[in-house]
């Protein structure tokens, strides 16, 4: 069932008031914090499928920091295809903290030998988000081990957004990944990305027509990746793609013949709905 117009000013006010921050990064598992009380949704995709900037709307440029900072709480999402190689954790929400904590020290002030900072995410009305490293072309490695750990035995991971570049339909990457999830139970939902691209191929020039068209053209798009989902689905057993599919631009917004904005960023709103959905959240909402 699709949000309300109230629902998403909702979910964009929740957005605009949490404050997004980094607060840190894993290379392995293990280095979660195991009793964290945040609910988790991570958001994938092939690389150069837009999800660096889908993120920084996502999160409104909320940022502490720069990732030039020694500071360990702050950092921005990476720019470059391919450049994410950890999973990065922000935290989007009031009365809730995390980071890096101090590294341990004995009783005279000097730092433990192999003492390691303790990653946390202290309790409040928050969600966090993990950027996880792009798979397929541009990436540096093959997913590992430690990201498939994180994706099928994380308990606070409530969701996987599986995104899909809208211009190119889905790849062979992308099925390996929603295979993966789906023989796993993982939950999860596809998010086509730029779907600029497709509304308004010829930027920076908008009419109703080509408006018109670019809906047309989307939709078709949209149909097309649902029926190459539903043959996926009955050819693997496993959990199946939650609800409808997610179309997002991180770049443009719909305006009219004047160039004016009459809207957010296309779907963004759209997508913040859907993770407080997948963390449970929704219903706190004021």
């Amino acid at each position: 069932m699709a949000p309300t117009d109230g629902q998403l000013e909702q979910a964009r006010r929740f957005f605009a008031r949490g404050e997004a921050r980094f607060v840190f990064a894993c290379e392995s598992f293990r280095k979660f914090p195991a009793g964290s009380p945040a609910p988790e949704v991570a958001v994938l995709g092939r690389s150069n499928v837009g999800k660096s900037s889908l993120l920084n709307a996502l999160f409104g440029r909320h940022f502490r920091g720069s990732p030039d900072n020694a500071d360990p709480l702050t950092a921005k999402v990476s720019n470059r295809a391919g450049k994410t190689r950890t999973m990065n954790v922000f935290l989007v929400g009031k009365g809730a903290e995390g980071g890096v904590k101090v590294p341990r020290t004995d009783m005279h002030g000097k730092r433990i030998k192999g003492a390691d900072g303790v990653r946390w995410i202290g309790p409040g009305r928050a969600v966090a988000v993990v950027d996880m490293p792009g798979h397929g072309f541009g990436s540096k490695h093959e997913w590992g081990e430690e990201i498939t750990k994180y994706l099928t035995k994380r308990p606070q991971l409530r969701r996987v957004f599986v995104l899909i570049d809208s211009e190119h339909g889905v790849k062979k990457s992308d099925v390996q990944v929603l295979d993966l999830l789906g023989r796993n139970g993982v939950p999860h939902q596809v998010v086509l990305s730029k779907a600029d691209k497709i509304l308004y191929p010829t930027l920076p020039r908008h009419t109703s027509g080509t408006l018109q068209k670019g809906l047309a053209a989307l939709k078709m798009m949209l149909d097309k990746v649902q029926r190459e989902l539903l043959v996926r689905e009955r050819e693997q057993k496993g959990t199946p793609a939650l609800g409808e599919i997610l179309a997002v631009s991180a770049k443009n917004e719909i305006v009219d013949r004047n160039g004016k904005p009459i809207s957010d960023k296309i779907g963004i709103n759209g997508l913040r709905w859907a993770i407080l959905q997948a963390a449970n959240l929704e219903q706190t909402l004021e």
